[in-house]
């Protein structure tokens, strides 16, 4: 865009200039100018294709007087925010504008500056470039060189990437690229989408990361040490890269890689790896190196010693004393479940206890085990004599609880008496409620003295509960829950999971009883919500018995809870195969199995879903698919069923519904020369689908834009597919990650078609014609259009009139119409459609072939609005005739600069025709010569040239300048419809100029002087006595009336004393002064009001000064300085003219000789002077003849004198 659409404000000057013209209307021509001086001597442009540029220079005085000026493009096409300027220093900005023009274009012209202090020019060159982004001294042009720079400097190639001079410079029209752009831009990483982006746009590879190990066998460390792994990139580039182990004793320390995290193309992972953390049974583990793109893992093995080596004492004890533990529950439990009998009970014990003693002999109560185990061997003498040294050599006071508890309970044991079972009950109950960190061992014993236990099975039960809440899971309290339930299975009132962990314990041990496990099936069937444990309890059970019962009782939860996980497909499956009577058994089967395989349906199920669809219509899609994949195996069931999937079939594409399983549906029965007219116009809404599948993971959604639709559609992706609509080429992909980022290039995926769409363009003609897609389909299939093909026309048509396609294409097909009805002109619908044209939307490119159509139609409004988007410079130049005269006819484009701009272009090609030139005599402003130019061109065709007359001649004046047509000029503008400030101001200047200057003034001017001084318009002196030196000069005769007017004035000037020597020259016709005759006038002109001093003396011409006489000189008129002296023949005036008192410059000085001898005159000084000659000439006759005239008329002026 070149102009301002608005019109802009055409500032003539008058203002600036009517001061001084003004002034010399005044005839006050002392006009304090400036010195100018301007910042620049030319201006050269590359401006950007695109832009707006904004640029300034001063225009300064260097003296102490203010500079008024006004500014004006010569082509006009540069705005200057004002036109006029008074100061001492004076910035004048100014714009062009580039948004609408091509680059390759240049523009030449120049700025005139007037002002008072002169005229002058500052030539320009414009040329429209490439746009480009200026960094470091480099100029970036294209994205290959913004990918050079990015490589070197990525943080700040990312500050370029996120800023609107990247979309002007790189992205331009380009709409698509700018589709990528903007769904790039909403990334959470801005890196990542420049990375993208790039790669988009092929200016760099996709980056990818490599290991150079994938398995690292490390010797096992004795402290913290650390090791590394080198990770190589094939490129510059983004990444984010997430790195973390799998285990505690493998410490990476680096979380993220970074862009910046590479020395050139490696970075060396350093881990650490700390034994202390290694555990028992450990050798290896992962260090995951992940992002978007790829998942790597490098296994760090651990190679432990090959040969024994004595492990730390420490650590073998514990190990040891832990294993010797062990065997005593383990020793404990089998017995009680009858898998060892009392011998090899009390032998395991006893081993495991002297091992203890060994590691551990401070802690008594292994020696009490020992005695436990003397006691159920029946050495009771002996244990007796130990339990009375026990008593006698310990405090008892001083042992622990467990041991005082333990030793109680082996006295009761031995002696079998109430009062000390009792006391030991009652001790160990005690320790049992205080919630001690060794209740296990207090409720072992209670299971034995507790009488409470073997009365009240529920006893045991709570305390059992209480101790399984506590944490306490031990195989002790399981072998006693299942004892229980052993012995009374209905016991089982409840599943929760205390009892799970029994019963599953007590199954893993078969210590179960058939009857437990059918109380606890009939128990699980009745809980109401679904319980995960218990269920997995029940599947234990049925893949150890596979009977009914279980199936039974897992079927019923699984329906009730509507559980339909593959994993339960095996389930209901049995339960099929079984012929379990189920409410929703079969519905149960098809949901519950894996959709991503068709496994064979059983007949029954397939026959049930024919006569009774409970199923959504997704699942029905299932079936029906499963019964085509399988009909080979299934032919009746597929012949059957054929009726029910066309007619689903038709009803899902009514729909629009498209998914893996209408798939297979599609294909089996979907056939274009079969389709019914019910459905036939719904069937646009399949046929074009894409499947998309990502095999990315980390991919969560896809985006899919067209830029004839505009907006984005977003679908999630759900085990790597998804079902998207792509109707043409324009379309873009975008994929989404979970951590915000976007894909359109780097991540691959791939697009499946549902069905061959141009397979059914027929159908969509005749039964979709106006739908959008089918129409953008056919629109894009269009490779070039001819704009002869009425076909193409009328897709056209319908593209522009569709709702549902982008301003931006309707804008397009509009222009493919316009193109058509200029070719095949028809010039109504022509108009019709270019009306309709969005000047926003037209390419710079194609800007000139709109506007000469709008021309072409009369459509000036339009085109001026073309032309101020774009320019004019490409337009035929009879076109731009048209609009330019359009413009002038209309007073809304008055005050245009479009206007002006395109009658000046018109004007110097030559092809002005009367009414520009008339339009250009009234608003155009340029330099004198410019301005003097036009008039020439318009003198002689044009009579209302006033104001071009009178600006030229107010610039003449203002900017004191000079052009040699400025008179004729003058006397075009006298003879017109002239204002008398201006005539009086310019024939008073050429009236000073003329006597003062001594400037060549042509004699019409002087003629008009006359005029105007006859008038009585002007009558100020220098003006008179201009005209007076004027006629003195003169030639020929004069008029009666110039005569009279010679005689008045001559004699008012004389009457003032005002006398200067060309007067001389009128003396036929007014009298003079008669001492004018004899008298020499030292004539000075310069400037008025001054002091100016003559210094003179007499003598020859080689005489000094030294005897100088110096006098004011009189100013008789502004500017005009005379000193009379009298200058005897044969003497020499020498004389020096001095300027202003107090300075010394002399200004003028010369030598006057006089040599003038009038032989007749009577004066004294006529008669002295005739002697002196006659002296010189040795005319004695002649001499003594004056000397008798001087005497007789000395004598006669004496004898007068007297009687006076």
């Amino acid at each position: 865009m070149i102009f301002d659409k608005n019109t802009i404000e055409i500032d003539t000057g008058d203002q600036t200039m009517k001061g001084i013209v003004e002034q010399y209307a005044r005839g006050e021509f002392k006009v304090d100018r400036p010195a100018v001086a301007i910042s620049v001597s030319k201006i050269e442009l590359n401006i950007e294709a695109g832009t707006v540029y904004d640029g300034e220079f001063t225009v300064d005085s260097s003296n102490s007087c203010a500079v008024k000026l006004m500014v004006y493009d010569s082509r006009y096409i540069l705005d200057f925010k004002s036109h006029t300027f008074v100061g001492r220093k004076n910035r004048v900005s100014y714009s062009f504008d580039a948004r609408g023009i091509e680059q390759g274009k240049s523009f030449k012209g120049h700025i005139n500056i007037i002002t008072d202090g002169g005229e002058f020019i500052i030539p320009y060159h414009i040329a429209i470039v490439a746009p480009y982004i200026q960094v470091e001294g480099k100029k970036l042009e294209d994205l290959f060189q913004f990918a050079a720079y990015a490589e070197e400097n990525w943080e700040d190639a990312i500050r370029i990437f996120g800023s609107e001079d990247f979309v002007r410079t790189f992205i331009g029209r380009d709409e698509k690229l700018q589709r990528v752009y903007d769904t790039l831009g909403m990334s959470l990483s801005i890196g990542q989408a420049m990375e993208e982006f790039l790669v988009y746009t092929h200016k760099k590879r996709a980056l990818t990361l490599s290991v150079a190990q994938n398995d690292l066998l490390v010797e096992m460390p004795s402290e913290l040490v650390r090791a590394s792994v080198t990770i190589t990139k094939n490129t510059w580039g983004y990444t984010n890269t997430k790195i973390a182990s799998d285990c505690d004793f493998l410490i990476p320390e680096t979380s993220v890689l970074k862009w910046n995290s590479f020395d050139g193309n490696t970075f060396d992972l350093s881990f650490l790896i700390d034994p202390q953390k290694i555990h028992d049974g450990e050798s290896s583990g992962y260090i995951y190196i992940w992002n978007t793109y790829q998942n790597m893992r490098i296994q760090v093995s651990i190679r432990k010693p090959e040969v024994i080596k004595m492990t730390p004492k420490s650590r073998q004890t514990r190990f040891t004393i832990k294993r010797a533990e062990e065997t005593l529950i383990r020793a404990y439990i089998d017995f009680r479940t009858d898998k060892i009998d009392l011998k090899k009970y009390i032998a395991e014990t006893r081993d495991a206890l002297n091992t203890l003693i060994k590691y551990r002999p401070e802690y008594g109560m292994y020696r009490l085990g020992l005695l436990h185990m003397q006691i159920l061997e029946g050495h009771t003498e002996f244990v007796e004599q130990e339990f009375l040294r026990i008593d006698a050599d310990a405090n008892f006071t001083s042992m622990e609880d467990m041991e005082k508890c333990y030793l109680s309970y082996l006295k009761s044991l031995l002696r079998r008496e109430k009062f000390i079972i009792d006391r030991t009950a009652a001790m160990v109950r005690e320790r049992f409620e205080a919630n001690d960190k060794n209740r296990l061992f207090y409720f072992w014993i209670l299971l034995f003295v507790d009488v409470n236990y073997t009365e009240d099975k529920w006893v045991l039960y709570e305390d059992i509960q209480k101790l399984f809440n506590s944490g306490v899971n031990s195989p002790v309290i399981y072998f006693e829950i299942c004892d229980m339930f052993n012995k009374q299975p209905l016991m089982m009132k409840k599943i929760a999971p205390l009892e799970i962990a029994a019963l599953r314990w007590g199954m893993r041990n078969e210590f179960v009883s058939e009857d437990v496990i059918v109380e606890f099936v009939k128990t699980a069937s009745r809980q109401k919500d679904f319980d995960e444990q218990a269920f997995k309890m029940l599947e234990q059970i049925y893949d150890m018995r596979h009977d009914r019962t279980t199936l039974d009782a897992i079927c019923g939860i699984l329906i009730k809870n509507k559980m339909y996980d593959p994993c339960y497909h095996r389930y209901y499956s049995d339960a099929s195969d079984k012929d379990l009577k189920y409410v929703g058994l079969n519905e149960c089967f098809i949901r519950s199995m894996d959709k991503n395989h068709y496994d064979e349906i059983p007949e029954a199920i397939l026959r049930y879903f024919s006569y009774k669809n409970v199923l959504t219509d997704e699942e029905l899609a299932y079936i029906y698919a499963n019964v085509i994949m399988n009909k080979e195996n299934q032919k009746s069931v597929y012949r059957d069923f054929v009726p029910a999937i066309e007619r689903f079939m038709e009803k899902m594409i009514l729909q629009g519904n498209v998914s893996d399983d209408l798939t297979v549906i599609y294909d089996e029965f979907l056939d274009p020369d079969t389709v019914k007219p019910e459905f036939a116009t719904k069937l646009i809404n399949i046929i074009f689908k894409r499947k998309f599948v990502c095999d990315n993971e980390n991919i969560t959604h896809i985006l899919v834009s067209h830029s004839e639709l505009g907006g984005e559609v977003k679908v999630p992706v759900v085990n790597g597919e998804a079902y998207v609509e792509i109707i043409s080429p324009s379309a873009i992909v975008t994929l989404l990650d979970d951590n915000g980022g976007r894909y359109v290039s780097t991540v691959q995926y791939r697009m499946e078609r549902i069905v061959d769409e141009r397979s059914y363009l027929d159908i969509c003609h005749e039964y979709s014609p106006r739908d959008y897609r089918y129409l953008l389909f056919l629109y894009n299939d269009i490779d070039i259009f001819t704009h002869r093909d009425a076909k193409e026309i009328n897709l056209a048509r319908d593209i522009a009139l569709c709702p549902e396609v982008s301003y931006r294409v309707r804008q397009e097909a509009l222009t493919h119409m316009v193109e058509y009805y200029h070719e095949n002109f028809d010039a109504d619908i022509l108009g019709k459609y270019l009306s309709k044209i969005d000047l926003d939307y037209v390419d710079p490119s194609y800007a000139s072939r709109i506007n000469t159509y709008y021309i072409a139609l009369d459509m000036y409004e339009n085109a001026f609005e073309g032309m101020y988007r774009f320019g004019y410079v490409d337009v035929d130049i009879d076109e731009l005739i048209k609009i330019a005269e359009f413009g002038i006819d209309d007073k809304r484009y008055d005050e245009s600069r479009l206007l002006i701009s395109i009658c000046v272009y018109i004007y110097r090609r030559g092809y002005a025709g009367q009414k520009i030139l008339s339009y250009l005599i009234n608003n155009y402003n340029g330099s004198l010569e410019e301005m003097a130019n036009l008039f020439k061109s318009v003198n002689s065709n044009y009579r209302n040239i006033d104001m071009l007359s009178e600006n030229i001649l107010a610039q003449m004046m203002f900017a004191d300048g000079y052009i040699e047509s400025i008179y004729d000029i003058f006397e075009v503008y006298y003879r017109g419809r002239s204002r008398g400030m201006v005539v009086k101001a310019f024939l008073r200047y050429c009236a000073h100029q003329y006597f003062i200057k001594d400037q060549k003034i042509p004699s019409y001017i002087m003629e008009d002087l006359y005029k105007e001084i006859a008038k009585g318009n002007i009558k100020d002196e220098i003006s008179r006595m201009s005209l007076l030196y004027y006629f003195s000069n003169r030639s020929g005769r004069y008029t009666e009336e110039q005569q009279e007017w010679i005689k008045a004035n001559v004699k008012q000037f004389i009457e003032y004393s005002k006398i200067l020597p060309f007067f001389r020259k009128f003396e036929s016709i007014v009298k003079l002064p008669g001492d004018m005759r004899f008298k020499t006038y030292v004539i000075f002109k310069g400037e008025s009001g001054k002091q100016v001093w003559v210094s003179y003396s007499f003598g020859q011409e080689s005489s000094s000064m030294a005897n100088y006489k110096s006098e004011r000189m009189n100013e008789i008129i502004p500017g005009v300085y005379v000193k009379e002296v009298v200058v005897f023949h044969g003497e020499s005036l020498v004389y020096s003219i001095d300027g202003v008192v107090g300075t010394s410059v002399v200004v003028e000085s010369d030598i006057l000789k006089n040599e003038t001898f009038h032989k007749d005159g009577s004066s004294s000084f006529e008669l002295i002077n005739s002697m002196l000659v006659s002296q010189e000439t040795r005319n004695d006759h002649e001499l003594i003849q004056a000397m008798d005239t001087y005497l007789y008329n000395s004598h006669f002026f004496d004898a007068n004198l007297m009687l006076l």
